[in-house]
């Protein structure tokens, strides 16, 4: 047994630190009853393994878990549908994403946003910003807010009848040029095309 705290509550602790809560968790115990497993993934674990456990299988979860969280993470890059949030591994997590979705969102139509901007609105450190966001969605943070803002260009393609110059610089292009290579490189198809789609 560990002393002072016991793994429930390291588990708890890790998956409410901002700075560690992305990494995965995975409990091994002499604890095998039910209500224990139970206790262990709502403290957040992502894995929880009674012993006496095999190696074989130990090593099967880990790679399980970090299949799965490359998964969503590519799926992140192209999926239009995924839901943001499924990135996300624990509620710190997942507030962390949604205020930096939010910074992106509401700073939309500046086209001089940028990374240090953005930072600064996060409201934490270069390091943590930038490691917590590449952890989380795989992508640096210049990518996460050019993701952001092609999302909603995607969204405004379908949804609207605004030209692809005025849906450009409502998503922060300021050359709707460059706006259409970027669109093209991301979903293999120009804005033009991915409207009449």
């Amino acid at each position: 047994m560990m002393p002072i705290l016991d793994g429930f509550e390291l588990c708890q602790k890790v998956k409410q630190d901002l700075r560690v809560s992305h990494i995965p968790v995975v409990m091994l115990t002499a604890k095998s009853d039910i209500e224990d497993r139970i206790e262990g993934f709502k403290s957040g674990a992502d894995a929880y393994i009674p012993k006496p456990f095999d190696n074989v299988l130990l090593v099967s979860q880990i790679e399980s878990i970090i299949r799965n969280r490359a998964i969503l993470k590519e799926r992140f890059g192209h999926d239009l549908d995924l839901n943001l949030t499924e990135l996300s591994q624990s509620s710190a997590d997942e507030k962390y994403l949604q205020k930096a979705i939010s910074t992106v969102e509401i700073n939309l139509e500046n086209t001089q946003f940028n990374v240090d901007e953005f930072v600064r609105e996060m409201g934490m450190s270069r390091t943590l910003v930038y490691n917590k966001t590449k952890a989380i969605t795989g992508k640096p943070v210049k990518d996460f807010i050019l993701h952001i803002r092609l999302r909603k260009a995607t969204q405004s393609l379908k949804k609207t009848e605004k030209s692809i110059t005025e849906i450009a610089i409502n998503c922060g292009f300021a050359d709707p040029t460059y706006f259409s290579t970027v669109f093209k490189r991301y979903y293999n198809q120009t804005p033009t095309e991915y409207r009449n789609g």
